[in-house]
């Protein structure tokens, strides 16, 4: 007569066949690790005599019958886990008395954890993580004083922790996390206890944490993270000197950050960000000889950073940004060789960089911004070559960028100097950086012009006047609609014109509006391409102020059968409405965009609702005075450039119509901006209203 029958990992795929149930004599199955589909054959009823029932990593499907559970009186295991079992865990699982381990994850279950659980109390081990089970944990788990483990994370879990759970003494892992809990965690939790793991995060819990809750030293892995938990933290945690792991981020933990830890050898991973920790940095740190990250960003800490950090040898993330720091930033940094994140932002940091930094060979993300940081940018940061993000804004640096930077191929996201000293011409191997997204050069002393940029070939763009990206400086791949689209970098230079005051004064005082507004639109319809993402921040203005479109990001080269794009990019405040509820991408959300900007460079600042309010006829908007929204820091035009100020004004706002169909072309509108020679107006300035819009 069959009494086991293990056939785990033997590739079944079909559903397992009702027949077993009549092989009334088996006390084991274990199906584990197969494809089998289907439910559980209400025929297993009728294994009265089953003991150890593993079906775990499977396909099966359905609800856990009360009428097969009731039955099992037996089971000592039961593992269901890593299907996709759903409904109710039935009332009658409290029948099994004798069972020591219930592994239900990563299902489909929902509804509560019923009360009769607290009659098994033979259980060591629970697990229910990773369904969807709501209401709150029944007072009855307290009953369960054998339990070494009860894992509930990842449910819909809610309401306070019951006080009976501090009952169980043997309780070694609570894991709790990703629910809906709340309230205070109970006060006589891990009092007689040893617990090993105890994992919170991402709930509502607030208050104190328990003053006992390590009384046992043994936690290893302590996760409180993204909770409401104030005051200062357990003065035992600094006795456990087997932590292993411990997060704390996004709380209100006060308290001196060295007082709460003291030496923990076998400390890996510390995630101390955003709180309230003050205190300075202990020396101790340096003997976690294990730590691989450290993140305390986000507190109050003051004082110097200790050298000793330096000693971590297997460090690999340390962010103490947005702190009270003080002091120079020790050369012994560069001493942990796997460090790849080292970001010191927003502290009171003074000196030099220490050259060795660049010693970092495998530093990807360097953040030394918001510093009172002096002295010259030393060349050595070039060698860190695996770079994706550089930032040292917003310093007192001097001197002049290094050549070197163009050796940081790798850099992507960031390469920001912005608001320093430096001075010189900026390195025209910094064409070599053709993967970066972003360059900031901004409020600094540098000397180089666009003219500076004339015959740079690495410079690459979609738009006139620079050489096309050729596939090794552009990346090209296709949507699900098989659409190509470039991705284009442009490196920009140091006179990119942000305001919109800077923009008006030039065009009023070096060049006429509608000549410069001609050539824009010019340099459109010659490209084929859409834009999507034309703003004030977009355009460049070269040698004699000759406008330059640039788009920095992406912009997609229209393929004539599909003009449907699969997501939204573009400047808010410039996207044609259209684009943002239909997602269709045409000529004339460029030409909206395009008549955005025209009105801010004649109103000095972004029209805002007006764009709206004018297109809606019920809207007095439009016996608005054309004069007073001119850029009231200017003379008022007069002759022939206030007649081509209000003719660029009626273009822009046709441009800016809300039916997309009654805009004009961009070649009509360069046709038209380009004969346009009148030297009159019909009528007086002071007295043309915004309802007069009407191209003529």
């Amino acid at each position: 007569m069959l009494e086991r029958l293990d056939l785990h990992r033997a590739g079944l795929n079909s559903k397992i066949p009702s027949e077993l149930g009549q092989c009334t004599n088996l006390s084991f199955i274990d199906f584990t690790s197969n494809s089998l589909t289907g439910v559980l054959p209400p025929s297993f009823s009728k294994l009265t005599k089953i003991s150890e029932m593993d079906i775990s990593d499977n396909f099966l499907s359905g609800e856990i019958s009360s009428d097969l559970v009731s039955n099992w009186t037996r089971l000592i295991t039961l593992t269901l886990q890593n299907n996709t079992f759903k409904g109710r865990i039935p009332s009658a699982i409290g029948r099994l008395t004798n069972l020591n381990y219930l592994f239900l994850f990563n299902n489909q279950l929902s509804s509560s954890i019923p009360i009769e659980i607290g009659n098994m109390k033979a259980l060591w081990q629970l697990d229910l993580s990773s369904n969807m089970l709501t209401g709150t944990i029944p007072s009855e788990i307290g009953n369960l004083t054998s339990l070494t483990s009860i894992d509930l994370n990842t449910n819909q879990l809610n309401g306070e922790l019951p006080a009976t759970i501090s009952r169980l003494e043997n309780l070694q892992l609570l894991s709790l996390f990703t629910n809906n809990f709340s309230g205070h965690i109970p006060k006589d939790l891990g009092q007689n206890m040893s617990l090993n793991y105890v994992r919170f995060g991402n709930n509502n819990f607030y208050g104190e944490l328990p003053p006992a809750i390590c009384n046992g030293f043994m936690i290893e892995h302590f996760t409180v993270y993204n909770n409401n938990f104030s005051g200062p933290l357990p003065d035992c945690l600094r006795n456990c000197s087997g932590l292993v792991r411990v997060r704390l981020e996004g709380n209100k933990f006060t308290g001196d950050i060295s007082k709460a830890f003291g030496i923990h050898p076998n400390l890996v991973f510390f995630d101390g960000s955003s709180n309230q920790f003050s205190g300075e940095l202990s020396p101790e740190w340096g003997k976690c000889e294990e730590l691989t990250s450290l993140q305390l960003d986000g507190n109050k800490i003051s004082g110097e950073i200790p050298p000793e950090l330096g000693k971590l040898t297997q460090l690999q993330e340390l962010n103490l940004s947005s702190n009270k720091l003080t002091g120079m930033i020790p050369s012994e940094l560069s001493e942990p060789k796997f460090l790849y994140k080292l970001s010191l932002s927003n502290n009171q940091l003074i000196g030099d960089i220490p050259s060795v930094i660049g010693n970092l060979l495998d530093l990807k993300n360097l953040d030394l911004s918001k510093n009172a940081l002096t002295g010259d940018i030393p060349k050595e940061l070039g060698y860190c070559i695996r770079l994706l993000e550089l930032n040292l804004s917003n310093n007192l640096f001097s001197g002049e960028i290094p050549s070197d930077f163009g050796d940081l191929v790798a850099l992507q996201s960031l390469l920001d100097l912005s608001n320093n000293s430096l001075s010189g011409i900026i390195p025209s191997n910094l064409n070599k950086l053709t993967s970066l997204v972003k360059l900031n050069f901004f409020r600094n002393k540098l000397s180089a012009g666009p003219e500076g940029y004339a015959g740079n070939t690495g410079l690459c763009g979609d738009a006139k006047g620079l050489s096309s990206c050729s596939s090794t400086a552009t990346g090209i791949r296709s949507d699900k609609n098989k659409n190509k689209i470039l991705i284009a970098v442009i490196l920009p230079i140091s006179i990119i014109i942000f305001l919109a005051t800077i923009v008006v004064g030039f065009l009023i005082l070096h060049k006429k509006p509608k000549e410069i507004y001609a050539e824009l639109v010019t340099n459109s319809y010659e490209d084929e391409s859409t834009q999507s993402d034309i703003s004030i921040n977009n355009i460049l203005l070269a040698a004699e102020f000759e406008p330059k479109l640039s788009d920095f990001g992406t912009s997609r080269l229209l393929n004539p059968d599909s003009l449907n794009w699969t997501a939204v990019a573009g400047s808010y405040g410039y996207m044609a409405p259209e684009l943002a509820y239909t997602i269709k991408v045409t000529e004339k959300c460029d030409i909206y965009s395009f008549g955005v900007v025209a009105l801010e460079l004649m109103m000095g600042k972004h029209p805002g609702e007006l764009i709206i309010s004018l297109s809606s006829s019920s809207s007095d908007d439009g016996n608005l005075l054309l004069k007073d929204l001119l850029d009231q820091r200017l003379e008022p035009p007069t002759g022939q450039l206030a007649e081509e100020v209000v003719f660029v004004a009626k273009v822009a706002l046709a441009c800016t119509r809300i039916n997309p169909d009654s805009r004009p072309t961009m070649r009509f509108i360069a046709q038209e901006l380009s004969a346009h020679t009148r030297a009159y107006l019909s009528e007086p300035l002071g007295t043309i209203t915004m309802s007069k819009r009407s191209m003529n």
